[in-house]
């Protein structure tokens, strides 16, 4: 069942009773009272009754349309309260210009397949005032209408949609309750700078001159990866084939469990993506003697040990993104040659790893921001790179 405003109704013009008379007769819903002439005068239930007393109480769903600023504030209020009650379910949808930008708020999220966009926020109504626009923000949707659907929303869902017929199938699997939007599954993309310590220096002033309160600076990081192979494959095969399997010790702070997990990338023009909307598989955390047992119960074997340390900055500019300052320490197993490298990577997220123009746009905005050396690029996985180095100083 749909809520809709299509009832027509108009002001009684009695001067005593000032009600509102439906001019669409809602069947059997009538009551009687007195008016000056002490005459009995029939009239049809007023519309709010209606709509809350019969028409939500009858029905298991319902649709609201936001169509206009400052609307709907009633029947959100009643949707919410059967909602808390029962298993009464709520659809939103506003009708917007963009579903997509990159200046909305983080936790705005598009659906590609059924070209909608969505909130799947914790925040309360006073944080939506301080945060960045979203589409249901810029329809002027009241923010405790907004807070109901966050804090309700086994029950209650609210999505933007820019044209009328992409309603149908949101509409159609709503009713048929297939409607399910995804948590956010986010494709990360890389790339890495080579730097020089007077790099590093200008690098993180000028990230600080940048940083607001409200970015946050984390701590600084040491880690030890040891990357792996099938046992008796070309290492160079392996590495071309943008897959990595490691296990990760963590020196700082000191993690006593290891974690053991695998990625596979895209090769882009100037970067790489993961495959996974997840990044990194997680296979194992333990324990390192059963970590490389594991692995090499599965006829892995090592070939890479890389010593990362340095620090994270993750930052809310025009769009959210993960910036390592770090120096590498590298090897290979029973080798004496060393690789020392300092470098910065840049990390950025999206739910549509096929939106390259968007990709590099973000990219383009930080290396000019923070001055890198496109010719000090390194688009290929850190292990690829540092490997195929070493093998050329062993010559």
């Amino acid at each position: 069942m749909a809520i809709t405003s299509r009832y027509i109704y108009k002001k009684n013009t009695s001067p005593k009773y000032d009600y509102y008379r439906v001019e669409r007769d809602p069947s059997d819903e009538t009551i009687f009272i007195e008016n000056e002439a002490g005459l009995v005068e029939k009239k049809f239930i007023d519309m709010n009754t209606f709509l809350k007393n019969k028409v939500i109480d009858i029905c298991d769903k319902a649709i609201i349309i936001y169509s206009l600023p400052a609307a709907h504030y009633n029947e959100a209020d009643w949707c919410k309260d059967k909602a808390i009650e029962s298993d009464f379910k709520t659809l939103g949808i506003a009708f917007v210009r963009k579903i997509d930008d990159d200046n909305y708020c983080k936790d705005c999220l598009v659906d590609y397949k059924l070209d909608v966009s969505y909130c799947k926020g914790e925040s309360t109504a006073w944080d939506c005032i301080n945060k960045p626009d979203c589409p249901f923000k810029n329809q002027g949707i009241a923010k405790n209408q907004l807070e109901y659907f966050l804090r309700y929303k086994d029950n209650m869902n609210i999505v933007a949609i820019e044209k009328i017929e992409k309603t149908i199938p949101v509409i159609e699997r709503f009713l048929n309750n297939e409607l399910i939007l995804p948590e956010r599954k986010d494709y990360v993309f890389q790339c890495r700078y080579d730097l020089t310590k007077t790099d590093i220096k200008e690098i993180k002033r000028n990230i600080r001159n940048y940083i607001s309160h409200e970015e946050k600076i984390e701590n600084v990081y040491e880690y030890i990866d040891y990357y792996y192979k099938p046992k008796g494959n070309d290492v160079n095969e392996w590495l071309n084939s943008n897959r990595t399997l490691r296990i990760r010790e963590h020196t700082n702070p000191l993690i006593q469990n290891v974690d053991v997990f695998s990625c596979e990338v895209n090769q882009k023009e100037d970067g790489f993506i993961t495959t996974d909307p997840f990044g990194k598989l997680s296979w194992f955390s333990g324990s390192k003697e059963r970590a490389i047992k594991l692995l090499e119960d599965h006829n892995m074997e090592s070939f890479l040990q890389v010593i990362k340390s340095g620090q994270f900055y993750f930052l809310f500019d025009k769009f959210p993104s993960r910036i390592y300052i770090e120096s590498i320490q590298a090897e290979v197993p029973n080798k004496n040659t060393i690789y020392y490298g300092d470098s910065l990577e840049i990390n950025l997220w999206t739910n549509n790893p096929n939106n390259n123009n968007k990709i590099e746009e973000q990219k383009e905005y930080l290396v000019n921001k923070y001055k890198l050396s496109r010719k000090k690029l390194q688009k290929y996985p850190v292990q690829r790179f540092i490997y195929n180095w070493l093998m050329k100083k062993m010559k």
